[in-house]
């Protein structure tokens, strides 16, 4: 993504599998890498295979009350365990707000 998120578990479960931006070279060289330039490339690697075990991804588990930074351009795949209920949200950074984002926002500096 290209702006960082944080997700929030309320109530359940959420299995996360994140890992570097540098990582990418691996998925798109792996046999399951069909075309970049179909859509919905990314929606058919599943980093929870086997065959990501041990390829330097992260697996994060969380709980009620645990929360979850995955920085900008890091891989990740989030799978919902039974009755989940969960947040995410977006944090945009200064230098990708639009100017009217810039706007919105309520001036900090000191007076």
């Amino acid at each position: 993504d290209r702006d960082p998120s944080l997700l929030v578990v309320l109530k359940g479960q959420k299995d996360i599998m994140h890992g570097r931006p540098q990582l990418e070279k691996a998925l798109l060289d792996a046999e399951c890498a069909i075309s970049t330039e179909n859509s919905d490339y990314w929606a058919n690697v599943n980093l929870f295979d086997e065959m990501w075990r041990g390829k330097e991804f992260e697996h994060i588990v969380l709980h009620p009350g645990d929360a979850c930074f995955i920085p900008t351009k890091w891989l990740h795949c989030v799978k919902s365990c039974e009755n989940t209920v969960a947040v995410s949200f977006q944090v945009q950074l200064a230098k990708h707000a639009t100017h009217a984002d810039k706007k919105a926002l309520p001036d900090k500096r000191p007076r």
